[in-house]
């Protein structure tokens, strides 16, 4: 329990570092009114970071562009919206393809250990379609996600919109509606910011570090399908700390930490596991 305590306090000191350091700066799109522009792909809503994978592109080349990225990561449990799914090592692989503003995507969970009785199986398949644009300083991204559990339960089908502005901790809203399962919504605020090339050891190899932090709420229904309590609620705090080391034009390797907490009283129930430290590492290849 100390050493998660200690974790902990790491987190939360460099959200205080990253607050101290970007409050005195104005937003980008205030400085610029042509600032680049660029598009962010919805994927696994998991976490603001990963393993949520980020697709960037310049909108204004987006249309003629292709691009294909695949990561592979290494996480020490997996939590989801606040949720112990699986309380120790997972495999949890991704693959995207983008052309212009849409990208399609597919994500896995696969269960290293015997935890649940599903050592080296593949427990979730997610398979996402996004669309994503910028005008100006105003980022937005529309799609769906399906998620699947082969073998363990029925699947479900999410439609999300997002809206968030270019700028200082990058602030974006979220929305999911769950259209077959659940027919609940869930909502998400997040902010981060990337401090980038911290560390330049040679001129093919930079080190950065990534910050983010998210808040969600659930509708009634929403929240007795997952949480076991029918009502509104704000659900889950995420923290997100990662340090990604660029190694040429292609290859990222990110370790990365997180803090997740269900936060309201009657959603966190008699459950054992509310409060999860998890990391692990993340190897991605874009081209």
């Amino acid at each position: 329990m100390r050493s998660e305590s200690c974790i902990l306090k790491g987190i939360l000191a460099a959200f205080a570092l990253l607050a101290l350091i970007t409050g005195g700066v104005r937003p980008a799109c205030a400085q610029d009114s042509s600032a680049e522009k660029e598009t962010a792909t919805e994927t696994k809503p998991q976490q603001p970071q990963s393993p949520e994978k980020a697709v960037e592109e310049e909108s204004e080349e987006a249309e003629g562009d292709f691009s294909i990225g695949f990561q592979t990561v290494y996480n020490s449990k997996y939590v989801w919206r606040g949720l112990n799914t699986v309380d120790d090592s997972v495999h949890q692989p991704s693959a995207y393809v983008s052309h212009g503003n849409f990208t399609i995507s597919v994500w896995g969970n696969q269960d290293l250990t015997n935890v649940n009785d599903n050592r080296h199986d593949f427990t979730e398949i997610d398979y996402t379609l996004d669309y994503s644009f910028q005008w100006k300083c105003l980022k937005a991204s529309v799609g769906s996600i399906i998620y699947q559990f082969p073998d363990i339960a029925p699947g479900t089908t999410e439609l999300y919109g997002g809206v968030g502005l270019d700028c200082i901790l990058s602030p974006k809203v979220t929305i999911y509606q769950d259209v077959a399962a659940v027919e609940g919504q869930y909502a998400t605020f997040s902010i981060g910011h990337t401090f980038e090339d911290v560390l330049k050891p040679t001129d093919s190899i930079g080190v950065s570090v990534d910050c983010s932090a998210a808040i969600s709420f659930g509708s009634d229904r929403y929240n007795k399908f997952y949480y076991g309590s029918e009502h509104y609620a704000v659900t889950d705090l995420l923290l997100y700390l990662g340090v990604p080391v660029s190694i040429g034009d292609y290859v990222t390797l990110t370790p990365f930490m997180n803090f997740s907490s269900i936060i309201d009283h009657a959603l966190r129930g008699d459950r054992k596991k509310n409060d999860n430290i998890f990391g692990g590492v993340a190897l991605g290849v874009e081209f």
